[in-house]
């Protein structure tokens, strides 16, 4: 199951080292460009209950930080409620609607979607205004694993490769799946896809480890997630029998043309770094 408490782990507050785990991050580099990001995850200040998550990009991932992706996001019984994203700060960051009387009452937030095991494509609608034939779409569609290409595209980052591999020891999930974004704004249609290869089974640590206990935990998402990489406007929406064969024929695509993030197994909470460092 690809949903909140599977796949997106550090976006969320957990109990380790005898307190709350409020500041989580993540560290990725990017295959071709070299460049860090860190996705770093802590309470909204703006919204609470909230959380914000912003994507910070550097050359050597320690320094000369620039904020590239501001989201706000809240769990709910397994679901994922994203109130903003597109944008790099709170007031560029667009909101989305639920439905066109959520965003005239100006009450943002809509459902991610959720991909069961047995699913092919999983999608929820939503509106960033208040007319209605402004439909969006945000759709999730499944794609087989190639471990060997997988294995490979991760052979640039050891400590991911070795990740990826030992998965088996823990029965640990590796899943692919293609992220599509179905925009539509005045009747102007905006698509595109992204590749997320996911981590999924990861057991919470116990309350009382260390910050280094929260590894394992915290290989639990994205070991690969793709840039953002615009397509034609789709000739069939979800719900329509051939929308999963057209993303894929997109989607397939994705990481031979835009540069794509590997997880690097460096972490932070509450402020301590820690590297993956062994099994």
């Amino acid at each position: 199951m690809i949903n909140c408490d599977t796949a997106w782990v550090d976006f969320w507050d957990f109990p380790l080292a005898n307190q709350i785990i409020n500041h989580v991050g993540k560290r990725y580099v990017m295959a071709k460009s070299g460049q860090h990001i860190w996705r770093n995850s802590d309470p909204s200040p703006n919204w609470p209950g909230y959380r914000d998550l912003i994507y910070w990009q550097s050359p050597d991932g320690d320094n000369n930080f620039v904020a590239i992706e501001y989201e706000v996001c809240k769990r709910d019984h397994g679901q994922l409620i994203q109130l903003q994203y597109g944008g790099n700060t709170p007031t560029t960051s667009i909101f989305r609607y639920l439905s066109p009387g959520h965003a005239a009452a100006r009450q943002p937030g809509f459902f991610y979607p959720t991909l069961a095991p047995w699913q092919g494509v999983s999608y929820t609608e939503m509106w960033r205004n208040a007319n209605p034939n402004d439909k969006e779409y945000m759709a999730m569609v499944r794609e087989g694993l190639d471990e060997a290409s997988v294995f490979g595209m991760l052979g640039q980052v050891p400590v991911a490769q070795r990740i990826f591999a030992e998965r088996f020891n823990y029965g640990v999930e590796a899943t692919v799946v293609y992220q599509c974004y179905l925009q539509q704004e005045n009747g102007f249609r905006q698509c595109g896809v992204e590749v997320c290869i996911y981590l999924t089974g990861y057991q919470l640590p116990p309350s009382d480890g260390p910050p280094e206990a929260a590894r394992h935990y915290l290989r639990n998402g994205e070991i690969i997630w793709s840039l953002y990489m615009p397509i034609p406007p789709t000739q069939f929406l979800p719900g329509n029998p051939n929308f999963e064969d057209e993303i894929r024929f997109w989607g397939r695509q994705v990481l031979n043309k835009m540069d794509f993030c590997i997880y690097e197994g460096i972490y932070n909470v509450n402020g301590s770094v820690v590297a993956d460092d062994g099994s």
